[in-house]
């Protein structure tokens, strides 16, 4: 399942959240883990959560990879909240995306507690991740948990919601070269494939074409913002076909993994929000 929602998302229930990640539910560590480990239950959290006014709209997990000899407990859940602080709007008063908090998990070791910010655009089913760049992503470590330090790092976390939206902005804001549009696309090609900046790669003219098409109205526009949403939607959910270094051209899969989701949206943001310094620096 992709890191991806729409606009008309609803809190899930216990119901929905125990079908989608049953990870989420588990009562005790899904691996041995040493004495100072402490079981912190998702579940928990996610009713921690909804005591400040925070309710999970998303859910996913990691499925069990083949011939790996036990199904991994990672989870990824999303929460959002109505108050106006976290809602972005147009010039026009619409809303144009929310600004939800995602947290990571899992019971067998392999992860802490993580707290990351997301954007999520309400015009198409986006998942758009806030990276490093202008968030400290915050982790607690399984060795402590009670209500009054989930209040403290939800805090922390919202804190620096204000340095999100300036980005926004400043995206919006920034105008693309068409040779800047171009670079864009192939170094997303790159963030893809795992590769780094630096490393040479030829893409076909339609390629690139492709990639920088708009599927609907909302999304034309030379401004950073607008082109940086194209290229993560086709980037993240797929179905492009590329034609690169040469080789066979080949339809570009979806992205399954709620990890690699992840990852490859910060990479991308970080990748598109650099333009903004470039801007400022020039």
């Amino acid at each position: 399942m992709m890191l991806t929602i729409n606009s008309n998302a609803t809190a899930l229930s216990n119901t929905e959240l125990m079908n989608k990640v049953p990870m989420a539910f588990a009562d005790g560590p899904t691996a041995p883990m040493s004495d100072r480990y402490v079981f912190i239950p998702t579940a928990t959290l996610i009713e921690d959560m909804s005591r400040m006014g925070w309710y999970p709209v998303l859910a996913t997990g990691k499925g069990k990879r083949r011939n790996a000899k036990r199904k991994s407990s990672y989870h990824l859940i999303a929460f959002e909240n109505d108050a106006d602080e976290y809602q972005i709007l147009n010039a026009d008063g619409s809303l144009e995306a929310k600004v939800r908090i995602i947290v990571t998990n899992s019971h067998d070791g392999t992860s802490s507690f993580g707290f990351h910010i997301g954007i999520f655009r309400m015009v198409c089913e986006n998942g758009l991740v806030i990276s490093t760049k202008t968030f400290s992503e915050i982790r607690v470590r399984h060795i402590h948990y009670d209500f009054e330090m989930l209040r403290k790092v939800v805090a922390q976390t919202t804190e620096q919601i204000p340095n999100e939206i300036r980005a926004f902005n400043a995206m919006r804001e920034r105008e693309l070269t068409e040779t800047e549009r171009n670079e864009l696309a192939v170094n997303a090609i790159k963030v893809r494939k795992g590769m780094e900046l630096s490393e040479p790669i030829k893409v076909d003219d339609e390629t690139i074409s492709d990639l920088l098409e708009p599927k609907r109205e909302e999304d034309k526009g030379n401004d950073l913002w607008s082109v940086y949403n194209v290229l993560q939607e086709r980037i993240i959910k797929g179905g492009t076909t590329l034609a690169v270094d040469g080789k066979k051209p080949r339809k570009m899969r979806g992205i399954k993994s709620a990890i690699k989701d992840l990852a490859i949206n910060k990479r991308l943001f970080e990748l598109a929000y650099s333009y903004v310094g470039e801007a400022e620096a020039a």
